[in-house]
């Protein structure tokens, strides 16, 4: 078998989630997503359609993911160009989308998502970047799929400090009532197992673990009680998809910049661009 790292694993189980003919949207910094969906591109869904929310470009092509040229190649690669309020008032309230890949800083076990303060709102201990819209994306998109790179008791919360996306609220139909459109959360990938949601109470479940994996290690990791019944082993990314990752999708690795601290994540990104300097001059 073929050796494997966590991100790469974790960008194959993304990829697979996206189907022929998908409308995908996919936001700034998320480079595991962008990742997933130009291997989705090279192998098995060729006519899925990429709709970048900033920037406007419809129906991006393949290209080699890069550190600073990703606006030059969307503009190169896609087939148009909208303006933000075009696509938002065409494309996404009228809920077209099928998929959206969102990293949160904590998620609880009916797939609310928190991407905009750590502890209270008005005095948080951490102000992270804000939900960019990840209401109104959870409330119409068919499905969200929520990827969290790492898998521990203050990323997996038994409630969030605050809800930038809605999941199922409080479980079983309190979405419903309410009256909210969209398919809500589909899937859960960790750097631990895969997760989806009890089809009647909303709460979370374990679908499969990684290999290498454990129960035990991710009951641990998870600060709310998890459903499982028969678990499965997460089916590792082959060969194919490894060489396409490696060698001709992400060279660089921006994929392994999302499971590093923002220090040693600034660390690295000077490094590279020290490097394109030296090449410019």
């Amino acid at each position: 078998m073929v050796s494997y790292t966590t991100d790469e694993l974790m960008v194959c189980l993304l990829a697979r989630e996206i189907k022929n003919n998908d409308l995908i949207i996919i936001g700034t910094a998320t480079p595991l997503a962008l990742v997933a969906y130009m291997l989705a591109k090279r192998t098995h869904a060729k006519d899925c359609i990429l709709l970048s929310f900033y920037g406007g470009y419809l129906d991006t092509n393949f290209f080699e993911v890069s550190l600073d040229n990703y606006e030059e190649d969307s503009f190169k690669n896609s087939i148009g160009y909208w303006s933000s309020t075009e696509m938002y008032n065409s494309i996404i309230l009228n809920g077209k989308v099928d998929i959206e890949f969102i990293r949160a800083a904590q998620i609880d076990m009916f797939g609310n998502i928190n991407t905009s303060v750590i502890g209270d709102y008005y005095k948080p201990k951490v102000k992270l970047p804000g939900s960019a819209g990840h209401y109104d994306f959870c409330s119409t998109y068919k499905k969200i799929i929520i990827y969290m790179p790492k898998h521990n008791k203050s990323t997996f919360v038994k409630k969030v400090d605050f809800t930038a996306g809605a999941g199922f609220l409080n479980g079983y139909d309190s979405r419903e009532k309410l009256g909210i459109k969209g398919g809500g959360p589909y899937k859960v990938i960790s750097n631990l197992g895969v997760f989806d949601f009890d089809s009647y109470s909303k709460r979370m479940k374990i679908l499969s673990l990684h290999p290498n994996v454990e129960l035990k290690e991710v009951l641990d990791n998870t600060d709310f009680e998890l459903l499982f019944n028969k678990v499965e082993k997460t089916i590792p990314p082959t060969e194919e998809e490894l060489r396409l990752i490696r060698e001709e999708i992400d060279k660089l690795g921006l994929r392994k910049l999302e499971f590093l601290s923002s220090k040693d994540r600034l660390k690295i990104i000077k490094e590279w661009i020290s490097q394109k300097w030296k090449y410019y001059k």
